[in-house]
């Protein structure tokens, strides 16, 4: 039978993006004296809604607890892990609560994530010289990235799978209930008609184009 309303919820979902490096040589004065790579695009690791949404409520928690034993740092950690956080307004409240107080929010050192050696930009690298045929392999890229001076195979190596373990680096989901609306089926029908939902091994490619990048292209892939 059909519906004769539907209920909409607002969600906002982040996902992190490794760089697609450009297809040209890698200039090694640049990426280790000016930490810059070139680039022409971005791709995201697959994820389901409902694994985000998970992930966001499991990193929700467990700063929520922090904060109840009196971890000042828990927000700004929670916030220098994924900036999105601050879309949650219980975590907008408790830092401006926390910023009133005015005791330091931030731990002695380096933020964490905000330094051009990255998961990311290590996983980007490997990736284009194994794809290159610069080197056979990631191992024998961890020794390349060494001997270019980068950092030590062994710190290369734990930085390259730290990208895909690491809470920064996954997708997280919010949920809006508090701003759902209800709208009949034939206010709804529009909507519906622009959803396209992707089977196995289908992609869709979006072509337009934004006012800061200009022309740009957007795949989706089902897996």
């Amino acid at each position: 039978m059909k519906p004769k309303a539907y209920e909409f919820t607002p969600t906002v979902t982040v996902v992190p993006a490794q760089p697609i490096l450009a297809s040209r040589p890698l200039d090694w004065n640049e990426i280790l004296q000016k930490e810059t790579v070139w680039t022409e695009g971005v791709q995201t690791q697959c994820l389901t809604t409902e694994s985000a949404r998970r992930e966001a409520d499991r990193m929700l928690r467990a700063c929520r607890e922090r904060l109840r034993r009196g971890d000042r740092y828990a927000l700004t950690e929670l916030l220098d892990d994924n900036p999105a956080f601050i879309e949650v307004e219980w975590v907008r409240e408790a830092l401006l609560r926390l910023l009133e107080g005015g005791l330091p929010l931030r731990r002695r050192g380096r933020i964490r994530g905000k330094h051009f050696r990255s998961p990311h930009i290590i996983r980007a690298l490997v990736e284009c010289l194994v794809t290159r045929g610069d080197v056979p392999s990631s191992e024998e890229a961890f020794c390349y990235l060494e001997d270019k001076g980068f950092a030590s195979k062994h710190t290369i190596r734990r930085l390259f799978y730290q990208g895909r373990q690491d809470s920064r680096f996954r997708p997280v989901q919010f949920e809006y209930p508090e701003r759902s609306f209800r709208l009949t089926a034939e206010e709804a029908e529009p909507w519906l008609r622009r959803v396209r939902i992707l089977g196995e091994g289908e992609r869709l490619v979006y072509r337009g184009q934004d006012p800061t990048l200009g022309e740009v292209e957007l795949i989706f892939e089902a897996t």
